[in-house]
Formats: structure tokens, C-alpha cells, sequence
């Protein structure tokens, strides 16, 4: 099929070789294991055994002796691709429905304004735990950020934007690409047809860490894109937000705070590249969370259709 010839998946891996085999398997069982595969080994202390090593001719793996973490792996693995989309999955994710990758490759090819393609995730051990299927009258629709394990996005676009801040630590780094994103007149669509089973492993992953990390990111993330008459409230929810999440889990709210005044920190070192959106982009990307809200609204996908042929636009930030 044409669409196959469009779309490369890459997987970023530390040390969860059972997870990953398990990835590339279910990869096989629905029928992608002909898609180029583009693996990175983000440092892992264990070599990589040798049953995932003998993989299909159109399967690469690479390894990185220092981890540099996920963020900057992802952002190697798209100089790699060279095909138009990247499909990117975590080594604990995988299509639990994939049938309609021909169509999410058909709508991005319609609609050049789509920078990213968010699937549906649903998070739970093996076998899947039983889900609500999405309604006909709920398919594709604008979103304001997407999750890291499961997503298509358009790699001239993320070429052009720099793709993910590489000193961003993991969690909320998919919402700050977003919102660089709307800035340049684009967007990211949820597109729910398409279900990715997101296993969740436990290895690596902490409360505290992530408490953390999403503290850091979260700030840095205000700092460096919310419009200048909207940064100090938008900041000073965010941040109450976040305390008083942190308060109701145990043992969370102190790596938050820490977190929050990392974030302070970083963006103070990181500070030049701060590039407000502006008033009308800030407006279409807060308008877009409207999918998710309690009021079941969502923006429908042609709320921000632009004509044909339309070209990136790109903001002036400071020097």
C-alpha cells in the first residue's frame, strides 16, 4: 500500500528489552512489521539481546553509550527518518487497532496545517482492559497537546520547529511543542480511530521523579510561551494548580516544589529562547482543549482550516 512508503515508527529504549520485544511483536501481529522501524538505545547498562537484534532488513536499531534521555533521543531519531510522517511509540506501547493508519496518513496529506496526529491511548495491563469505543459523531478534532507514546507527527514540521526542548526532562514536553505549533498557524488533531495500548511499565518510572519533572516543565513551559499580558496569572495558576494536586498524593508535594523552582532556574538559563505566542495563536491553542471538557465541546477540525498551500509561519522571538 502507498501510505506504507510515507511513514517511518520510532521507538526510544532504556534497558526494557522485554517490553520492547513485546512491542515489536505486537508490531508484527498487526501486520506493520514491513514499515521501517528506527529503534534508539538511550544508554542502556545491559547490551541488547540478540533476538531483538536480528530484526527485518528495514529495521534499524541504534545505540547511544551515554543516555542523554527521551526527549533528545526522539529529537535524533527524526534527523534518521526520511520518509514524510514519523510515528513515534514508547517500548511499552503499541497499535491496539491500526486499521485506520492509511486514513490518518490520507488526512495529514489533505490537511498541510496538521503538524501532529494524536491517537487514542488506553493505558492498562495485558490483555487491553475493555474500553468505550469512540462515537461516530466524535472522530477527529483539535487538540492542544498530545501523549509521547502514541502519536504522528508531520517531520518537516518538527524539523522546522526545532522539535522538543532537549533540556526539557520527560512528562509535558508534547505540550510545549504544541504550543509552538499553533504559534506557526498550525495544528495538532486528536484522532481517536486509531488506539495505541499503552502497557505502562513500571521499571524506571517514579511518583517523585514525575512530580518533578512535570513541576519543571510545567513552569519553563508558561515561561517561555504564554503571551506577555497573560504570563504572570497564567504562572501563578499554574503553579497553584500544581501545589494543590501535589498536596492530595502522598509524598509528591515536595518534588513538586522542588520541581517548580527548577523550572524557575532553567528558564532563567534558557531565557533567550522565550518566543510569546501571540494573541490570536494563544486563543486557538486554549480554544482547542475544548475536546476534553467537562461540557463533552470539542473544536471541530475545520475551526482552523487555512487555504491551500499554506506555509509555515514562524514568529520573530528575541534576540
Amino acid at each position: 500500500m502507498k501510505f506504507r512508503s510515507k511513514i517511518t515508527i520510532v521507538i526510544t529504549t532504556k534497558d526494557r528489552w522485554l517490553e520492547l520485544n513485546a512491542t515489536i511483536e505486537a508490531l508484527g501481529a498487526t501486520g506493520l512489521r514491513d514499515i521501517p522501524l528506527i529503534i534508539m538505545d538511550d544508554g542502556s547498562p545491559h547490551p541488547c539481546p540478540s533476538r531483538i537484534t536480528q530484526l527485518p532488513s528495514c529495521c534499524s536499531i541504534y545505540r547511544e553509550p551515554l543516555s542523554l534521555g527521551y526527549i533528545a533521543q526522539r529529537n535524533r531519531l527524526a534527523r534518521f527518518v526520511t520518509t514524510e510522517y514519523l510515528i513515534s511509540l514508547d517500548d511499552d506501547s503499541c497499535f491496539h487497532d491500526a486499521s485506520k493508519l492509511e486514513e490518518a496518513v490520507e488526512f495529514c496529506d489533505r490537511h498541510p496545517d496538521v503538524a501532529v496526529l494524536r491517537f487514542r491511548t488506553i493505558d492498562g495491563p495485558v490483555p487491553l482492559p475493555a474500553f468505550e469505543p469512540e462515537t461516530p459523531d466524535r472522530g477527529p478534532r483539535n487538540t492542544d497537546t498530545f501523549v509521547g507514546c502514541g502519536y504522528m507527527a508531520r517531520v518537516s514540521t518538527f524539523r522546522q520547529l526545532g522539535g522538543f526542548r532537549s533540556w526539557f526532562q520527560a512528562y509535558g514536553e508534547e505540550r510545549e511543542y504544541c504550543m509552538r505549533v499553533y504559534n506557526a498557524g498550525l495544528r495538532v488533531v486528536y484522532f481517536p480511530a486509531i488506539v495505541v495500548h499503552h502497557r505502562v511499565s513500571q521499571s524506571g518510572r517514579s511518583s517523585a521523579r514525575r512530580a518533578f519533572c512535570v513541576g519543571q516543565n510545567a513552569l519553563s513551559t508558561w515561561a517561555l510561551n504564554l503571551p506577555q499580558r497573560r504570563l504572570l496569572l497564567g504562572i501563578s495558576r499554574s503553579v497553584i494548580g500544581l501545589l494543590y494536586l501535589s498536596v492530595r498524593k502522598p509524598g509528591e508535594m515536595l518534588p513538586t516544589l522542588l520541581g517548580i523552582l527548577s523550572g524557575c532556574a532553567q528558564f532563567w538559563v534558557h531565557r533567550k529562547e522565550r518566543c510569546p505566542m501571540s494573541k490570536e495563536a494563544f486563543v486557538r491553542w486554549r480554544n482547542s482543549q475544548q475536546w476534553a471538557s467537562a461540557s463533552g465541546e470539542f473544536a471541530a477540525v475545520s475551526h482552523f482550516a487555512t487555504e491551500p498551500g499554506h506555509a509555515l509561519r514562524t514568529s520573530k522571538c528575541p534576540e
